[in-house]
């Protein structure tokens, strides 16, 4: 009878921490890391630990809106908050000069807009395409 605790304290014992550390794993996916990688980091210096790190340093799956500064979906297009759109931020100054000469970048269309001014968007008519409208 005693062998048998043993063994069932033993069976315990291994597997309460890994699955700590499974939880560990998942909560730095949820949070934009590397879950596997976490798994293991939670294995050498415990669960315990590893989750306490993990809630200290920045959560990756969130981004600041430059316009509100409040925490958004990294993946989000357009802030949820104060509606700031995020999709053409980012232009190549190549697209940047097109755009200014009234040519759409992608097929080179001449002044073939239709401006959303509500939006702050032009679409080309010819391929499609939106841009922000430069000021």
């Amino acid at each position: 009878m005693r062998q048998t605790n043993a063994y069932a304290l033993g069976a315990l014992i291994t597997v309460v921490p890994i699955v700590l550390c499974l939880v560990v794993g998942a909560i730095a996916a949820r949070r934009g890391r590397n879950g596997f990688g976490w798994f293991f980091i939670s294995l050498l210096i415990t669960p315990l630990i590893a989750t306490v790190v993990l809630f200290v340093i920045e959560d990756l799956s969130k981004q600041r809106c430059e316009a509100c500064g409040q925490r958004i979906p990294a993946e989000a297009r357009v802030c949820p908050l104060c509606k700031k759109d995020f999709r053409y931020e980012r232009l190549s100054p190549e697209t940047e000069d097109k755009l200014s000469r009234g040519l759409c970048p992608k097929c080179d269309a001449y002044n073939a807009w239709i401006d959303d001014t509500q939006r702050g968007l032009r679409k080309c008519e010819v391929c499609g395409e939106q841009y922000p409208l430069l000021v």
